[in-house]
């Protein structure tokens, strides 16, 4: 008879610095998710071109182009600060990045129930 070898799978320890890099490398991926679908949506593209869209100051540029550095600078800070500067710095941005998503999350669902109404109004 020939014996069978067991495996055994180990969970290894992960460090929480890689855990947090890891959430924020996924808030950037949540980024790019929404950036590439909203292209999807109608009048998106024709906007862009004719110069007709949400972005359309130097002052709203750069205060998008600050929102979307948090997650990069983050992912770096959570790997590289020592522990009890990175629990202070983490919060803050985590905080303010969900309370952004739960008002566009809201805006959108509004958007689309009232273009929803008005079309079979």
């Amino acid at each position: 008879m020939k014996s069978k070898k067991t495996i055994v799978l180990k969970d290894y320890e992960i460090n929480v610095k890689i855990k947090l890099a890891a959430l924020w490398i996924s808030v950037m991926f949540c980024y790019i998710y929404g950036d590439y679908f909203e292209l999807y949506t109608p009048d998106k593209v024709t906007g862009l071109l004719d110069g007709t869209n949400v972005l359309n100051s130097p002052l709203k540029l750069f205060l998008a182009s600050l929102l979307m550095t948090i997650p990069a600078l983050m992912t770096y800070l959570s790997l590289a600060l020592k522990p009890k500067l990175n629990t202070i710095i983490d919060a803050r941005p985590r905080a303010m990045n969900f309370e952004k998503f739960n008002a566009n999350v809201k805006l959108q669902r509004t958007a689309k129930y009232s273009a929803l109404y008005h079309k079979f109004s």
